[in-house]
């Protein structure tokens, strides 16, 4: 495995056969499943040590990065690309219908979208042709390698094939991966782990039995995991923190935060002479 080069480590790898710990860094090694592969224990030492956890333990998976792009960001871009050109492709079709004398109802505009053909006033402008292409495609696109090469021909289009579509999402990954949401925490590379670049996925917690791990070569058993290190101090409470926000973590309306925005709008406006 390739891990890209941290200038420090976050994790220790020796760990003998301590007690299992917070911050432990498990591997199933014959899992399939992204997010069940690997994961971190965030259970308290205390409640550990004192069997507070009623012999299980919080863990929180890490998945490759890709997975994070590929399957959680990909998908909610793509929705957000179909909103907007369903929007467009809506006032399309009610001008035709408007053009046409026809009934302009959700229903009629509805029939047009799922018929499979391109509508006949429509043919000819490129554009159009795009939009409806794209909403026939996105209806059917299954997987991941599917999405996202619909979203790469949405970006390629947009620029008029002028810059290609995986360049620009190169652009946006990059953006993506340097402002991670606050329900994920990159790691550095970790020995034993196949993965270029590991996040933990703190809102994806779940329960596995203390018994499931194996603390030394002996215990090894088909389908338990096996520990490749412990996360340090730092980072291992840096993480408790981060894990604390997510679930603690109150959203204010929309509407609020425009009305705040408002007033600090009219706010500078006051003392800076200016009218709103």
């Amino acid at each position: 495995m390739t891990t890209f080069g941290a200038p420090y480590s976050m994790y220790d790898e020796r760990l003998g056969e301590e007690a299992v710990g917070q911050g432990d860094i498990l591997l199933w090694d014959d899992a399939v499943e992204p997010l069940l592969r690997a994961g971190v224990v965030v259970t308290g030492d205390c409640d550990i040590a004192n069997n507070k956890c009623w012999g299980r333990l919080s863990v929180v998976p890490i998945i490759p990065a890709e997975y994070y792009l590929d399957n959680l960001r990909i998908p909610q871009l793509l929705d957000k690309e179909e909103e907007n050109v369903l929007k467009q492709y809506r006032q399309a079709l009610e001008c035709m219908l408007k053009k046409e004398g026809r009934e302009v109802t959700s229903a009629a505009i509805d029939l047009l979208l799922r018929e499979g053909g391109l509508p006949e006033a429509f043919k000819g402008d490129r554009i159009k042709a795009f939009w409806h292409s794209f909403l026939r495609t996105k209806a059917t696109c299954l997987n991941s390698e599917s999405q996202k090469q619909l979203l790469f021909g949405k970006y390629e289009f947009d620029r008029e094939g002028k810059e290609k579509g995986a360049v620009v999402w190169r652009k946006k990954a990059t953006e993506l991966l340097s402002n991670l949401p606050g329900d994920l925490m990159q790691l550095s590379g970790i020995a034993g782990l196949d993965m270029k670049l590991p996040l933990i996925w703190l809102r994806a917690i779940r329960e596995i039995p203390v018994s499931g791990i194996a603390l030394k070569n002996s215990d090894e058993k088909k389908g338990m995991a096996v520990r490749i290190g412990r996360l340090r101090e730092t980072y291992k409470y840096k993480l408790t923190q981060q894990l604390g926000h997510v679930f603690s973590d109150i959203g204010l309306p929309d509407a609020h935060e425009n009305a705040l925005k408002k007033i600090r709008i009219d706010y500078i406006n006051d003392i800076s002479g200016k009218s709103s």
